[in-house]
């Protein structure tokens, strides 16, 4: 797990941007670019990261069946082939898409060979976009002078 901040205070000095910040909680602000972490702001981030890692490492070892320190060992930020996760009992079976997904069908009873369904894919057409957008900003403006029933299209 990784949370990674940015001061760029320094930067703003030297263009002379200055910034003020009200707030209501202590750390409503923490991780601003404008100032540097406060001891208080890295405790506070690094007491989220242990406990968000801690639960992953829980959620891994009940999953695979793994002892809790077996897998707090493993669950360093490392990269792992897929030979190395196999080895230390992260995977069962090293394989490829359709090895997956034929898995996938077994487990779910499906005999024969399973159909994947894929969302279709939309081409984002900008102009449309733009119509779209103009179209909401007419209906709202003729709705206001009456302009009920009447229909814009664009081509």
């Amino acid at each position: 797990m990784l949370i990674k901040f940015s001061n760029i205070e320094g930067l703003l000095d030297k263009v002379g941007i200055k910034s003020s910040t009200i707030k209501t909680g202590a750390f409503k602000d923490a991780g601003s670019p404008d100032r540097p972490l406060s001891p208080e702001d890295r405790a506070m981030f690094q007491a989220v990261i242990d406990s968000t890692h801690e639960q992953f490492v829980r959620a891994v070892a009940e999953g695979r069946k793994l002892p809790v320190e077996e897998v707090r060992r493993i669950a360093d930020g490392r990269v792992l082939s897929g030979e190395q996760a196999k080895a230390v009992k992260l995977v069962d079976k090293l394989g490829n898409l359709q090895d997956a997904l034929d898995e996938a069908g077994r487990l779910a009873g499906i005999s024969g060979e399973p159909v994947v369904i894929l969302p279709p894919k939309k081409k984002v057409n900008y102009l449309d976009l733009l119509a779209e957008g103009a179209e909401g900003k007419f209906s709202g403006v003729l709705n206001k002078v009456g302009g009920h029933g009447l229909q814009v299209t664009y081509e």
